[in-house]
């Protein structure tokens, strides 16, 4: 047993800090966070078996390690992987596809029995199963980790809530992640992904001078309709609240979006005319929910 630190990183400045012209991580992530690290290096853990881990969890190890190094902010939590082939080849075959969901999972009860723990590692050998997926469990206030890798995030949105459906949940956070090396190569990215997915999306923006934002928005209004050929549909408000102005885009390609979060490319912080408008913007990725009807009265 070993294990492996994940590391989700906030861009809490401008581009006119230095040191901020380069990637943050491996990952580009949609959310409260910039960007994800999986450390590559592994800490075995010889202490105790898995159900020993589990238990000891509260009484040794407490909550997630954070961090500032100065221009980000840090969060880290560990998980437990196991040493086998099997598991390796799932860390491999994760490191060449283009999306990556992460699920924090917190459950209602802490499975400190024997039984209960069993329960929950019966789910978890379930779910393992599949070659694409991998719960673990964590080190820190959140009991498990799901990683689950795909090429459509249609298809991983509900894969990953049906997951979560298993568990007796007290709560769960889950983020979206594009591997940087796919956003280096646009084509081969088209390639690998569904290049005719459309997507609903809401950017979240807090305005740092708005003559900016009103020019960040026209350019980002026409580079949208021309990639579309005028099928999408963009709206502006504004808002009162913790945001400024909400951008709401939809029925557009997930491939002609996922370019704009390459570093130093227009919704990137490192983007020139992104730190003239902006101090932030929170990007939100929607789903329709299968199966429930809502109908306008």
């Amino acid at each position: 047993m070993v294990v492996r630190e994940i590391q989700m990183i906030s861009n809490t400045y401008g581009s006119e800090k230095p040191g901020l012209n380069q990637v943050l991580g491996q990952y580009c992530v949609f959310g409260p966070f910039d960007a994800m690290d999986i450390a590559e290096e592994t800490m075995p853990w010889n202490k105790h078996g898995a159900e020993e881990c589990w238990e000891d969890l509260e009484k040794e190890i407490g909550t997630e390690l954070s961090g500032y190094d100065g221009r980000n902010n840090r969060c880290k939590v560990s998980c437990f992987f196991s040493e086998d082939e099997e598991e390796q080849k799932f860390v491999d075959r994760l490191k060449q596809c283009p999306f990556l969901f992460v699920s924090f999972i917190l459950l209602r009860h802490k499975y400190n029995k024997k039984e209960e723990l069993r329960n929950v590692k019966a789910i978890i050998k379930d779910i393992n199963a599949n070659s694409n997926v991998r719960v673990y469990l964590s080190l820190g206030k959140n009991e498990l980790i799901l990683l689950h890798y795909c090429n459509s995030f249609t298809y991983g949105f509900n894969t990953v809530s049906g997951y979560h459906r298993k568990f007796d949940l007290s709560k769960s956070s889950t983020i979206f992640a594009v591997r940087e090396q796919a956003l280096d190569s646009p084509n081969s990215l088209y390639e690998q992904i569904d290049s005719e997915e459309k997507i609903r999306c809401r950017l979240r923006c807090i305005v740092k001078e708005y003559t900016a934002a009103d020019a960040f928005i026209k350019k980002l209004y026409d580079f949208i309709m021309e990639k579309s050929k005028n099928q999408a549909k963009i709206r502006c408000y504004n808002m009162i609240g913790g945001n400024d102005i909400l951008i709401e885009i939809d029925n557009f390609a997930l491939a002609d979006l996922l370019p704009l979060y390459k570093t130093k490319e227009l919704l990137t912080h490192m983007n020139p005319d992104y730190s003239s408008a902006w101090f932030n913007i929170e990007t939100e990725l929607i789903s329709e929910r299968e199966g429930i009807v809502c109908e306008a009265r």
